[in-house]
């Protein structure tokens, strides 16, 4: 291979690698401008319950819930025994206290 046809070779080498990193500089600066930095699906309302996962803000409660899950019971706590039937814990203190996921706090009521 003559030096002319080794510098043709070169030449070549070279303008296929600038216009390949070209090529991907280009596709780098679109994909980054067509991106969006928002999480597909992750949504939240105003009360921060995502609700493309099924949550919805429950007033009663003060908590984001999956309602289909939860079931009526837990809609109706409003005092320590709902509290307890809806199948929260009792905390062994005296007297006991029922805390539901959202926080509230129901004291049970002794004579």
């Amino acid at each position: 291979m003559s030096l002319t046809k080794y510098k043709q070779k070169r030449i070549q080498i070279l303008i296929a690698l600038f216009i390949l990193i070209a090529v991907s500089l280009l596709l780098f600066f679109l994909n980054k401008e067509f991106t969006d930095d928002k999480i597909i699906g992750g949504d939240r309302d105003s009360n921060g319950c995502l609700g493309p996962a099924g949550y919805s803000w429950n007033a009663s409660e003060q908590e984001c819930v999956r309602e289909w899950e939860v079931g009526d019971a837990r809609y109706q706590i409003n005092n320590f025994q709902s509290c307890i039937d809806a199948g929260y814990p009792a905390m062994e203190s005296h007297p006991r206290q029922c805390r539901t996921l959202g926080g509230r706090l129901f004291v049970e009521e002794i004579e």
